[in-house]
């Protein structure tokens, strides 16, 4: 038996509607999205370690929404706003305080439009304060989520809006004692 053409092209139409619709690419590959957020992560991070407090406008929106308040008092908090997102950062880390931000994943969820992101990030904080290593309220390391959304501002990948999950059972005191190192 012999199946027409055109009818055979027919039966296989059901088919094809049921394949997953393609992502929008936006007129560029998903790749550079993907790149440019991940070096909009890291830059974020260098930005603040660094203490650059006069780029912030670099990798955060004026709007800037943050609520890290899932860290517990002491750890977090909301900020609302560039200005008032510099001082608690200010305060947070004074002179002779140092922290570090490793941002160990930046999973971008869904490129929502092409100057709006959704992503997933992870990030590992120190915070130390030389003067008080077992204090901590001083010092202390803390594992962290970001459900994030970046918007593409000035061709820079800014966050805009930020939701922090502890991901550690608690705040972690990094410094547990003395340790010697002896050469033999």
């Amino acid at each position: 038996m012999h199946i027409p053409t055109a009818f055979a092209s027919l039966l296989l139409l059901p088919l094809a509607l049921c394949a997953p619709p393609s992502p929008p690419n936006y007129g560029y590959p998903p790749t550079q999205a993907i790149t440019k957020l991940t070096q909009g992560g890291y830059k974020f991070a260098l930005t603040i370690d660094q203490k650059q407090w006069s780029n912030l406008s670099q990798v955060m929106t004026e709007d800037i929404y943050y609520d890290s308040s899932a860290l517990g008092a002491g750890y977090g908090g909301l900020a609302v706003g560039l200005d008032q997102v510099r001082t608690v950062l200010e305060e947070t880390a004074p002179e002779g305080i140092y922290w570090e931000h490793l941002v160990t994943n930046l999973y971008l969820e869904k490129l929502n439009t092409p100057t709006n992101a959704s992503s997933i990030t992870y990030i590992t904080v120190s915070r130390w304060d030389p003067s008080a290593l077992h204090d901590i309220t001083k010092t202390y390391r803390i594992y962290y989520r970001c459900d994030d959304v970046w918007l593409l501002q000035d061709g820079n990948w800014k966050l805009s809006h930020s939701i922090v999950r502890n991901t550690g059972p608690r705040v972690e005191a990094p410094y547990f004692g003395s340790i010697s190192m002896s050469q033999e």
